[in-house]
C-alpha cells in the first residue's frame, strides 16, 4: 500500500513503532508497582516491577524505592525484563496512537465540512 509522497506502509509502521516504544520507555521512568517477594526482617526481597500499560521490567531489591533510576544504579538483588509484556505495552500504545489519530482525523473532516 502506498500513502502520499512515496511512503510505504512498512516504513510509516516501523516509525510509529519507534515512537510507541520510546512513549513506552518514558513511561515506565514513572510508574512503578512495588510487591514483596518474601522473607522477613533485614532479608525482605522487594520487586520493583516497572512498565506501563504492562510492567515489563522487574527490579528486585532490599529497599523500597519509587526512583527507577535509583533502583537501577544505585544497587539491586538483580533484574528481570520481561520480552513479552514490552512487545505488549509497545503494540498497546502504537493502537492508542493511531486511535487518537483517527479521532483527531475525524473531528477536522467534520469542521471542515461546516
Amino acid at each position: 500500500m502506498q500513502y502520499k509522497h512515496g511512503i510505504t506502509m512498512t516504513k510509516k509502521y516501523i516509525k510509529n513503532i519507534k515512537k510507541s516504544l520510546v512513549i513506552v520507555l518514558l513511561l515506565s521512568t514513572w510508574v512503578n508497582k512495588v510487591t514483596t517477594v518474601g522473607g522477613g526482617g533485614n532479608g525482605t526481597l522487594i520487586a520493583n516491577e516497572i512498565g506501563f500499560p504492562s510492567g515489563w521490567l522487574t527490579i528486585y531489591s532490599t529497599e523500597a524505592s519509587r526512583n527507577v533510576f535509583s533502583l537501577l544504579f544505585e544497587g539491586n538483588e538483580g533484574v528481570a525484563i520481561g520480552i513479552g509484556p514490552l512487545l505488549v505495552s509497545v503494540v498497546m500504545v502504537d493502537f492508542l496512537i493511531e486511535v487518537i489519530k483517527k479521532i483527531i482525523n475525524s473531528v477536522k473532516k467534520s469542521r471542515e465540512s461546516k
